[in-house]
């Protein structure tokens, strides 16, 4: 019965509770709660959402301008650049073809060079030209006051070799007259 006795003393109080003046308290407190949960100025969130709106499309129309810029560049490049790049590596071509023929003459006159400076030094030596045998000439030839010089009995004299030059380059196989007239005539129009 005790157990009885303490049960019914809790429902007694549950029901002042539930019932009394401090439960309507409680609930109303917890109905203003409530209500300030679901208490917003929405005019304050619509500016805050309009801003955001207004951003992305000022972002949006700066992203289509710069791809519009894009389209005009990449058809300038395509209309425009490119024909006077592909026109210009033609040109190239043609000078490329030059200095490559430029390489061949120069190789040839390096050639025709070394060929002639064998030679000299061939005939140099079979003269006895060289540099110290000039100089002793030289001063050999001058007057020595109070000296009596013995002359040396004299080499026979070799024979001499008559020079045949070496066939050597010539321009007009590297450089035509065409080509110098086709470039006169192109300076000349440009002038005008």
């Amino acid at each position: 019965m005790a157990d009885k006795g303490e049960g019914e003393k809790q429902s007694d109080s549950e029901e002042n509770v539930t019932n009394g003046p401090a439960a309507e308290q409680i609930v109303t407190q917890t109905a203003e709660d409530y209500a300030t949960y679901f208490k917003f100025n929405v005019a304050k969130e619509k500016v805050g959402l309009e801003d955001s709106i207004e951003e992305m499309l000022m972002r949006l129309e700066e992203f289509i301008s710069l791809v519009d810029m894009i389209r005009a560049e990449s058809s300038l490049s395509l209309n425009r650049t490119i024909p006077e790049i592909y026109t210009k590596s033609l040109e190239m071509k043609r000078i490329f073809e030059k200095i490559d023929q430029l390489e061949v003459f120069v190789a040839r006159v390096r050639q025709d060079v070394s060929v002639l400076e064998e030679q000299v030094n061939t005939a140099e030596d079979e003269l006895e030209l060289g540099s110290l045998s000039s100089i002793k000439k030289a001063f050999s030839s001058l007057p020595i006051p109070f000296k009596q010089t013995k002359k040396a009995p004299s080499k026979p004299k070799a024979e001499v070799k008559k020079y045949k030059p070496p066939e050597i380059f010539r321009s007009e196989d590297f450089f035509k007259k065409e080509e110098t007239s086709e470039e006169t005539q192109s300076s000349n129009s440009g002038e005008r």
